[in-house]
Parts: C-alpha cells; sequence; structure tokens
C-alpha cells in the first residue's frame, strides 16, 4: 500500500527542521518536535494563491541579510500569523537537516 502523503510530508518537515516525528497519533502531541519546536504539519493539495504570492513577494524583497516573512492579520482574528517559507526558515534559525531519527 502506497504511503499516505501526510505521513510523507511529516518525514520530510521533521528531517528538514531536525525533528523528531510522532507516529503515534496522539492527539496531545505535535506531529514533529524537538527541544525548539512543536510543528503541526498541515498536507493540502492546494494552498491559496495570494499566500504563496505575499511568500514569494517577500523573498524577492528582502536583502541577502534579511529574512522575509509575510504577517497575516485579519481585523476579526484572535491571532496574527507570521508566514515563512520552509527552506528559509531552515537556513534561518536550524541548520542542516538529520536523518530522522525512529
Amino acid at each position: 500500500m502506497p504511503e499516505k502523503r501526510w505521513k510523507k510530508d511529516e518525514r520530510k518537515v521533521a528531517r528538514l527542521l531536525n525533528c523528531r516525528r510522532n507516529p503515534s497519533g496522539d492527539p496531545t502531541a505535535p506531529d514533529c518536535e524537538n527541544a525548539h519546536l512543536a510543528v503541526e504539519v498541515k498536507s493540502r493539495q492546494k494552498v491559496t494563491q495570494w499566500l504563496v504570492n505575499a511568500v514569494l513577494e517577500s523573498v524577492r524583497k528582502a536583502r541577502d541579510e534579511q529574512c522575509p516573512v509575510v504577517v497575516v492579520t485579519g481585523p476579526t482574528w484572535p491571532i496574527d500569523l507570521v508566514v515563512i517559507e520552509l527552506r528559509t526558515y531552515r537556513d534561518w534559525y536550524v541548520g542542516t537537516p538529520k536523518r530522522e531519527r525512529r
């Protein structure tokens, strides 16, 4: 049976962020974690295009010494969001990916 896409995506994210994937399905545990990160991986077939465009715009406009991020706000939202390309986050804050520990 082929592996489900979300499992493959969780493994990829765990490797890129030097995390351990929690395969147990425990609803109280994050999908991936390490000492500094608790990661929820949301695998989607499509992501809203305006958000992708905003991230690409921030990457284009950032100088070499700047980390490109997008802040998404809404007038009635209880929280604001910071969106950053995964590889950019890894390069700035994590370092070289390691193999997932099983």
